[in-house]
């Protein structure tokens, strides 16, 4: 179960931020209008995507 939150910035810029609580990492694919990217997460983890 991954736990996650986005925003725009002031600048235009997109913010998503990604929290694995889990102890298992894994894949998984965030997506935006026809884009997609897959990202890989580690365990107990906090990742922030910025595009």
């Amino acid at each position: 179960m991954l736990l996650s939150t986005a925003f725009v910035n002031e600048d235009g810029k997109v913010v998503v931020v990604v929290m694995n609580p889990t102890p298992n990492g894994g894949r998984y694919h965030l997506t935006v209008g026809s884009q997609s990217v897959e990202i890989n997460t580690l365990p107990h983890s906090i990742q922030t995507v910025v595009f």
